[in-house]
């Protein structure tokens, strides 16, 4: 199901972030919106179902930021998966820090596979030049990899 102008809400009725850690801790989330079946794509609230106080939450996830521009978040319930398409005004400010979070682990990933990388290269440059040169001496084997570093513009 797509869910569309949605909210998440404690049994209180107050506004909650879904990602703070509360499901986790079998805190009852719940949520409301306009509910539609996943293949409509028309972005119309209008043509869905309102609903609220589905859930509770019993997990949320992300899906489909390795290959896409955006991340899909969607919710988990014991009767449905809802994916969720645009948040209510009110829930707005909080969904966007949610996407922060998700592109700020994303930057993350690409800066450990980065330094996976480099120093990958760093350890290759040293096998191959211990193979070729057995005699080699310290400073030679430091100099080799700055030169390599400097070539590819790596900082170790």
């Amino acid at each position: 199901m797509s869910l569309l102008v949605c909210s998440v809400y404690d049994k209180n009725k107050h506004l909650c972030p879904f990602d703070s850690g509360l499901v986790e801790k079998n805190v009852e989330l719940y949520f409301s919106g306009c509910v539609k079946p996943i293949y409509d794509e028309n972005p119309d609230p209008e043509d869905g179902i309102p609903a609220k106080e589905l859930g509770p939450i019993n997990s949320w996830w992300i899906a489909g930021f390795d290959g896409g521009e955006r991340a899909l978040i969607g919710f988990t319930t014991a009767y449905a998966e809802y994916i969720l398409m645009e948040p209510s005004r009110a829930y707005q400010p909080i969904m966007a820090t949610v996407h922060e979070k998700i592109h700020l682990s994303k930057v993350r990933d690409y800066i450990e596979l980065f330094c996976v990388v480099s120093w990958g290269l760093a350890i290759q440059v040293v096998i191959e030049f211990c193979e070729d040169n057995p005699e080699v001496a310290y400073e030679d084997l430091l100099n080799k990899i700055e030169v390599r570093r400097m070539k590819y513009n790596i900082t170790l």
